[in-house]
């Protein structure tokens, strides 16, 4: 009996074994191994990729932090420092799916009877494409993995692939979607479009994917800021959004929309739908700052809005709000017309604003904008300094804001050039006693001011020192920086010293223009130019820069006629304030008679008289150039109707010259060509044409003279132009003579880039940012250097269109080669719309870019360089310097 049992217990599980060997098989598309596979895939290799997906969701939903001063993002998967954190749970998830795809796909037509009629059903089922019930679910989370990892490309790719193969399956809708969310992120708003409007018309749209398609269609007018197209959708989306804090959160779109049109009322009610939705305590709190802040106070007053607010200002939840709720205060002063207070709110919401840098740029802004319409423009320029410090560069109208901040800065920079140099001089003429007791005086409050100084100092050590020792000490914040008396020290200790800062790498660098209003502060500037041999409490560090001479009062005096021309200028050309540039301009001509800008500025003030319709006073410095300048090119213009056009005609004759020389040129006239570079040199010698001439010329001597003399002639003429084009291509040339002989070259095994570290140590951090700098949303370019003797440039071409067909076949790229220098040379792949982009394609020609498997690791070097960076590496040449660059600010960050 034991025996039998034994036998039967053995084909029992020999039966087993046989079923389920037969059922990991792909290669036989039966009942059973379709089971298998389809259990296999969904409760364990399916499970464990959507799981991972799921928590790098969670973790994007935790580390997101919304930024209230602009409209939200429908979505918050676009930030790229989160596509980075959540790269390992996406990673795991796309080697899970990948895993999926690669063991259960069964594709085997299923054995059918022979002779059976089948049925449509049956036929359908002999006719698909995949029997496993699991692959186009694993298709379409690999691709969402590479989405939220940032990877558009590949996710371009795989939503194209869902689409195309399970063009019968309702899914490919869902991967519609999520191909238009990628082109979107990419800027790519006409495909974006073409797919909306692609499931908008087609009838077999399923009713529940009609809400992410409602999203997305918001998403896409919101990227762009079209607000008028977005309400209407966003609207439908509000009303069938089941979940409160989305609906919360679409309603505060809406809101913020609604008051970017000046829909005020209609955004006040969207503030007050968020509000009573009960949302997170940072939204609710901030619809209810805005909904103050939008409140009509014509209406009813505003005494009940500014109780509500000065009521959240005592509530201890807000400490760290209370920058916004001055901010509110300020614009309803604006609205009552009181100006001065708004003023004050302004500079409370900047001083009480700890940890939001978006709402203290904001709140600088707001107190630059009113001193420039009064207009006070030296008080300006030192709040939008600030305000530009802590703005980002996509901020709303960010360009415009920087502009006026660059001109101000200008404006100011040149005014105290003026101060100044009027201050040195009014002391320089003071009696030699009078002056001496000034100096003293001054060295006596710079003592006092350092013990002022020291002072607080050690009181903000004792202060730190009584907390430490009393942890639990009550205070009017949580934390130290919530304390109003230790954090108004240090703030009023570090903004003496430094100014205000933007918290990054080299912050003391940023030069900040001071403001001085006196010969005392006038002088004590004098640090930035004193010998290091005096200090400040030394009469001899502030005499030597006084103008006790006239050969020095001359300088000064030239130094103060360019800064008030300068000034002058920025009046006309930049802030358009006309009437102060004509004031300006009057005042340097006054001062001094004999400047070397007379000419200049009275033919500006001609312009500006007519600009403000000042038609006699334009006429007078009409007459004034042509009677006291008649041969200047000002009189030209004034006098002769028909200049300009004279001046085009001769261009064009210079021109047509210049091509029908180049003709000669190639049709090997080199006679001629010589002739008419001769000539033109003679006629034409001022002309921007003349470098061209002259590398023709030099052209002709390489087809006619000894190499030598030919290099020669190249060389003298990179020296006589050195920023024409035709320099590149003159070294280009002499690149080529100077290469070394092959032979010589096969005998030198030791690669060209040298050893990495060896010759990355003798570059510096800083000598490579002295170059470069970081442009994230500049068009960037993909290169690959290699060098001449080791490598066939042909061959990287032909890998890099190979490895672009592969995996980037959607994208159309130009692929070029060029010579770097007689070492080296590239291969560029052009372009790519920012940074992140390209080091997508970075990251993706280094893991599976297999033409670089082929190549000794010393024989290459490749990195992505921004449009920018492209010339002057160019220029510059040196790979190991902007390789350091690469690493750093690419590679690492």
């Amino acid at each position: 009996m034991s025996v039998f049992l034994r036998k039967s217990n053995f084909i029992k599980y020999l039966v087993l074994f046989v079923l389920i060997t037969s059922g990991c098989s792909t290669k036989k598309n039966t009942l059973l191994t379709r089971s298998f596979h389809n259990l296999t895939s969904k409760y364990n290799v399916f499970f464990n990729a959507n799981l991972s997906y799921e928590n790098g969701l969670n973790k994007v939903e935790r580390s997101h932090k919304d930024d209230y001063t602009r409209i939200l993002p429908v979505f918050i998967y676009c930030d790229e420092k989160i596509a980075r954190s959540v790269a390992p749970e996406m990673n795991r998830t796309i080697e899970k799916a990948s895993k999926l795809i690669n063991r259960h796909s069964i594709t085997e037509k299923p054995k059918k009877k022979k002779n059976k009629k089948l049925s449509k059903k049956e036929k359908d089922f002999l006719n698909k494409n995949e029997y496993t019930k699991w692959i186009d679910d694993a298709y379409l989370l690999l691709g969402k993995a590479h989405f939220h990892k940032h990877d558009f490309y590949p996710a371009i790719e795989t939503f194209s692939y869902i689409v195309k193969e399970y063009s019968d399956n309702k899914i490919k809708f869902e991967a519609l979607i999520w191909l238009s969310r990628t082109y979107i992120e990419l800027k790519n708003y006409r495909d974006a479009k073409n797919i909306l409007d692609q499931l908008d018309g087609d009838e077999e749209f399923p009713e529940d994917y009609k809400h992410d398609y409602l999203l997305t269609s918001v998403h896409y007018f919101l990227q762009q800021n079209k607000y008028d197209d977005a309400i209407p959708l966003l609207r439908s989306t509000v009303n069938k959004e089941p979940k409160k804090s989305k609906k919360a959160r679409y309603y505060y779109i809406l809101a913020q929309i609604n008051e970017s049109r000046k829909n005020f009322e209609d955004a006040s009610y969207n503030y007050g739908e968020v509000v009573k939705l009960n949302p997170a305590y940072e939204m609710s709190f901030n619809a209810r700052i805005n909904r103050a802040r939008l409140y009509d106070v014509s209406l009813t007053g505003s005494k009940e809005i500014k109780k509500e607010l000065e009521k959240m200002l005592k509530d201890d939840k807000n400490i760290e709000y209370q920058d916004q709720i001055y901010y509110a205060l300020a614009n309803i002063n604006l609205k009552e017309d009181q100006k001065e207070l708004a003023l004050e709110n302004f500079k409370l919401s900047v001083k009480y604003s700890v940890s939001n840098d978006n709402q203290k740029a904001i709140s600088f802004l707001a107190i630059a904008d009113y001193y420039f319409t009064q207009p006070e423009y030296k008080m300006a320029q030192a709040y939008y300094d600030s305000a530009v410090s802590f703005l980002d560069d996509d901020f709303p109208n960010y360009t415009i804001i920087f502009n006026k901040s660059k001109s101000l800065n200008e404006l100011v920079e040149n005014l105290d050039i003026v101060e100044r140099e009027d201050s040195l001089q009014r002391i320089a003429m003071m009696e030699k006693p009078e002056r001496d007791q000034f100096i003293l005086d001054l060295i006596e409050k710079v003592k006092q001011e350092e013990e002022r100084l020291l002072e607080e100092q050690q009181q903000t050590a004792l202060l730190q020192g009584e907390q430490a020792r009393q942890p639990n000490a009550p205070t009017s914040g949580k934390w130290y920086f919530y304390n109003p008396l230790t954090l108004g020290i240090g703030q009023s200790e570090f903004t003496k010293i430094w100014g205000r800062r933007k918290l990054e790498d080299n912050w003391r660098r940023k030069n900040k223009t001071t403001m001085s209003f006196t010969d005392e502060d006038n002088l004590a500037t004098t640090e930035d130019t004193a010998s290091s041999q005096f200090n400040n409490k030394q009469p001899e560090y502030y005499l030597q820069d006084l103008p006790l001479n006239d050969s020095l009062i001359k300088i000064s005096n030239d130094n103060i006629a360019q800064a008030l021309f300068n000034m002058a200028q920025v009046y006309k050309e930049k802030l358009k304030d006309y009437e102060q540039s004509i004031q300006i301009f009057k005042d340097m001509n006054e001062r001094f008679p004999e400047n070397e800008n007379a000419l200049s500025s009275y033919y500006y003030l001609y312009l500006l008289n007519k600009e403000i319709e000042n038609a006699s006073a334009a006429e007078y410095y009409k007459r004034l150039i042509a009677s006291s300048y008649p041969d200047s090119q000002y009189a030209s213009i004034l006098t002769n109707p028909n200049y300009f056009k004279e001046i085009e005609e001769k261009e064009n004759e210079i021109k047509n010259f210049y091509n029908t020389t180049y003709e000669y040129y190639l049709q090997n006239n080199y006679d001629i060509v010589l002739t008419n570079y001769y000539y033109a040199d003679s006629v034409y010698s001022d002309s921007e044409l003349m470098p061209k001439f002259q590398y023709l010329k030099t052209l002709v001597s390489g087809k006619t003279k000894e190499i030598e003399e030919f290099e020669k002639e190249l060389e003298e003429l990179i020296k006589k132009y050195p920023e024409s084009e035709v320099k590149q291509e003159a070294e280009n040339i002499i690149a080529y003579i100077n290469r070394d002989d092959e032979s010589e070259g096969e005998k030198e095994e030791e690669s060209a880039f040298g050893d990495d570290e060896d010759k990355e140590s003798e570059v510096t951090d800083e000598m490579a940012e002295e170059i470069y700098e970081v442009n994230k949303r500049s068009t960037h370019f993909y290169m690959i250097i290699v060098e001449n003797r080791k490598t066939d440039i042909n061959q990287i071409k032909f890998g890099i269109a190979n490895f672009n067909i592969d995996y980037f076949s959607t994208v159309e790229f130009n692929v070029s080669n060029a010579l770097l220098n007689d070492e080296f040379q590239f291969v560029t792949v052009k372009s790519f719309k920012n940074k992140n982009q390209s080091m997508n394609y970075f990251e993706s020609i280094t893991e599976f870019g297999e033409f670089l498997g082929s190549l000794d690791d010393k024989s290459y070097r490749h990195f992505v360089i921004s449009s920018e960076n492209y010339v002057k590496f160019y220029k510059d040449k040196d790979i190991n310097k902007y390789n350091r660059f690469f690493k750093k600010n690419y590679i690492k960050q």
